[in-house]
């Protein structure tokens, strides 16, 4: 089955890698559809296009069985500084009614039998106006003349997005966390690969054929409860300041009733307040209709740490490349070995407070942080090693956003050793602290050439070398495109091995009218066309 996703972020990438899972080609419609599809080495065909800025192409569904709405809810899952999401969503609202209609739409002109609506838990009971233009998004999803099904999801979390990402992020950087209600409110956070495979399932499904399905994640705990493990996590415990959730929620509205977006990190700390939890009424259909083996908060949490993304210089911003550099003279090993001696010990001559066991050789997707005066923690990630050097990635959330590489290089009468850090300030205490010269020095890079050093057995008569500039524009995007190439490169590394027989073709579906018989018939009842033609 050709299957049609439009959304992006973390529960559209994870639905597209279940869907491919399970066989079926995949046509990814969203404005970075072609960066997102290099993720994957087969099965998916990008589509660029934005449903709800009514950037997209005719006939997009063409030639598509199935068609899965994701991006009708920015929020919360697709909440984050990085995209920007609450300035996408049509009009002042985080729902997009208008791209949905136009969604379903296409999927009748194409003649696809099955239109899927990711929605809202937490929008489902709201008077607010994004509750109204929640329950509009569905009716258009009923009046879908083939099939339909709507999930309602509720607080999904994934790396680098979503409420509890930004929990993680403070907890990692920051002296001080806030907490809506001072953590007491209850969550049932959904991990973002669940609702994936959550999505995938339904496409199929005659259980879920002309249903509204509820989904959670299976365990419930205390705000207070998951920022207790996150602390365990990171191995920081930051102090905790309470945040009314009245105010939140007031603030939140607020901004929507003015169509202005909140910054990523407020609006996703907004929606911990425990709205999104399912009901003791409602059944959880993640396992009980869909099959859905879940992941247990414990379990998330983890991931969400130690997946936490890269973050790469944006453009416009200037770039500070620092350049340290040794010469090894004397009983120092060749360049190669000298690296993999730093390998098994990165955790000492960085200065590390969360690195590899001294004498675990550092690998591709290894997380290293360390405290930083001023700024907290600052977090590398390894993201790629070759014969001469191993290079790193800042992640989101930190100060600086760029790469350091570490060299080894052959020469005579021994090895030569540089540091070299090409970074943009992401914050203003680090612009200011630029301004104000020394800028930028985070790592103690000075002290870990020196341990280098003495990891070598040799010595280094000319002493440390060093230099700083801001580099010319054209500079500037060579680090940015190397930086991207490397970002873009480690995640499609981990994209799931599709086995030989997931990739075989999905069996036929059923015919829409067959699996329509099977619904009752006060489900299949439509609004008139003409009202789902109305624009939001």
């Amino acid at each position: 089955m050709k299957v049609l996703v439009a959304g992006d972020g973390a529960v559209a990438e994870a639905t597209v890698t279940a869907l491919v899972e399970q066989g079926h080609e995949v046509r990814l419609l969203s404005p970075d559809a072609e960066a997102m599809a290099r993720r994957w080495p087969r099965g998916v065909e990008a589509s660029v296009g934005d449903v709800a800025s009514s950037r997209h192409a005719r006939g997009t569904a063409d030639g598509c069985q199935a068609v899965l709405q994701l991006g009708a809810v920015r929020e919360p899952w697709a909440t984050t500084v990085k995209t920007g999401a609450g300035r996408r969503a049509s009009g002042p609202s985080r729902i997009d009614v208008r791209g949905t209609r136009w969604l379903v739409a296409e999927a009748e002109k194409a003649g696809a039998e099955r239109f899927l609506l990711l929605s809202s838990l937490r929008h489902e009971r709201s008077d607010a106006e994004d509750g109204r233009l929640m329950r509009e998004a569905e009716d258009a999803a009923r009046g879908f003349r083939g099939v339909w099904t709507i999930l309602r999801a509720g607080l999904v979390y994934a790396p680098g997005e979503g409420g509890l990402a930004e929990l993680a992020t403070m907890v990692r950087t920051l002296p001080a966390i806030p907490l809506v209600d001072g953590g007491r409110g209850e969550v049932q956070p959904l991990w973002h690969e669940d609702l994936g495979r959550a999505l995938a399932q339904a496409v199929e499904s005659p259980a879920a054929a002309g249903r509204v399905l509820h989904v959670a994640g299976p365990e419930r705990a205390l705000l207070s409860e998951v920022a207790d493990r996150l602390c365990a996590l990171v191995g920081r415990k930051p102090a905790r300041l309470a945040v009314p959730g009245l105010f939140a929620a007031i603030g939140t509205e607020a901004a929507a009733m003015l169509g202005v977006s909140l910054p990523g990190r407020a609006a996703a700390l907004a929606e911990l307040d425990g709205e999104s939890r399912l009901p003791d009424s409602i059944e959880n259909a993640l396992t009980s209709v869909l099959g859905v083996t879940t992941t247990r908060i414990e379990d998330g949490l983890r991931q969400l740490v130690a997946q936490v993304p890269e973050q790469t210089p944006r453009r416009g911003g200037a770039i500070r490349r620092r350049r340290f550099h040794v010469d090894i003279e004397g009983a120092s090993p060749p360049a190669r070995a000298l690296r993999d001696r730093f390998r098994r010990n990165a955790t000492c001559v960085l200065g590390l407070e969360d690195g590899p066991p001294e004498g675990r050789l550092l690998k591709k997707g290894t997380l290293l942080s360390a405290r930083v005066p001023l700024r907290g923690f600052v977090a590398l990630r390894v993201a790629d090693i070759a014969a001469d050097a191993v290079t790193a990635l800042t992640v989101e959330g930190d100060p600086l956003a760029g790469i350091v590489t570490f060299r080894f290089r052959d020469q005579e009468p021994g090895v030569g050793v540089e540091i070299v850090v090409e970074a943009a300030a992401t914050s203003l205490l680090d612009r200011v602290l630029a301004s104000a010269g020394g800028a930028l020095e985070d790592f103690d890079w000075p002290g870990a050439l020196e341990r280098i050093v003495e990891l070598s057995g040799g010595r280094a008569p000319a002493g440390i070398e060093r230099d700083v500039r801001t580099l010319e524009p054209d500079e500037a995007e060579a680090v940015r495109r190397r930086a991207e190439r490397l970002r873009v490169a480690r995640r499609r590394a981990e994209a799931p091995v599709v086995s030989k027989a997931a990739r075989q073709p999905a069996a036929p579906p059923e015919p829409a009218a067959r699996v329509a018989a099977t619904i009752p018939r006060a489900k299949r009842t439509r609004r008139p066309r003409a009202a789902a033609r109305d624009s939001s």
